[in-house]
Formats: C-alpha cells, sequence, structure tokens
C-alpha cells in the first residue's frame, strides 16, 4: 500500500531511500538486533501508521551521522528491522541536509522521494475520542482540585 513518508520529531529534514544493508549493518555494531527482531509481527506497529487526507502516514525512521561519520539511529531501530525482514532493499529514512551532505561525501547512493510503497496493507483506525460533557469535565477538575488543596 502506498503512504506518505514522514518522521515524528523533524519535520524539515529530508526524507529519502538508503541501502537496508547499510542500515542494518549500523544497528548491528550498537544494538542487540535479535531483541529487537523477537518485539515485531508480521504487520508494522499501529503507531507507525497515522490517518492521512490523501495518503495515509508511515513514520519512517530518523538517523544522523556523529563525529566519527557512523551512520547512527535516532529513532526507528524497530521499523528498519521491520523493514529488512519484509525483504526491502532500500528503506526510507530522515535525515538532515548537513548529514545528507555527509553521505554525499561518503559516497553514499540515496534517491529523494515523498511517498513510498510498503510492504503492507495497514489502514490506521480513526482515533476515537471521548470528549466529556462540561458537567462532568467541571466535576473531575474540582475532584483534582479537592486533592491538591488538601
Amino acid at each position: 500500500m502506498k503512504y506518505y513518508l514522514a518522521n515524528k520529531i523533524e519535520s524539515s529534514y529530508y526524507t529519502v531511500l538508503i541501502d537496508t544493508d547499510l542500515l542494518y549493518n549500523s544497528l548491528q555494531k550498537s544494538d542487540d538486533v535479535d531483541r529487537l527482531i523477537s518485539e515485531l509481527s508480521d504487520e508494522p506497529r499501529s503507531e507507525w501508521i497515522v490517518k492521512g487526507e490523501a495518503l495515509n502516514i508511515f513514520y519512517i525512521p530518523l538517523i544522523k551521522i556523529n563525529g566519527n561519520e557512523e551512520i547512527k539511529v535516532v529513532d526507528g531501530r524497530h521499523r528498519i528491522c521491520w523493514m529488512k525482514l519484509k525483504g526491502m532493499t532500500e528503506i526510507p529514512i530522515a535525515i538532515s541536509e548537513d548529514n545528507m551532505n555527509c553521505l554525499i561525501a561518503k559516497g553514499i547512493n540515496y534517491t529523494a522521494i515523498i511517498n513510498f510503497e510498503m510492504p503492507c496493507n495497514v489502514i490506521p483506525k480513526p482515533l476515537q475520542q471521548d470528549i466529556p460533557n462540561g458537567y462532568e469535565l467541571v466535576k473531575k477538575l474540582v475532584s483534582r482540585a479537592k486533592v491538591i488543596k488538601n
């Protein structure tokens, strides 16, 4: 299913496709990848996908390049493992302009993208919030105020 790609942390970052093995190998240097994989299921986690307007949104991993020019995953270790298990050869990631310049300097290939066909068919459930009526809300606030006062 096609999803719009975004990241939860930095909206100004670029969205690019990068080699799966490059990211996965960098994870293996610093994380317990077997544990990460054991926590996954066949379908993506519900918090990775949210309702969008034209396309639903898939939250992609966020990476940075540290002072030693190593790729580090800021957010999205499980997503990288899940995409690797799904057989994806390239993974969409979010990256800053400075870090993208580091990729270029290192000769790492990437492709800029906005949306992508993900190996899943998950449609997020609409958010359902119980909105209390005015009386119930005031009652809760008063009871909390009494607890704080005492």
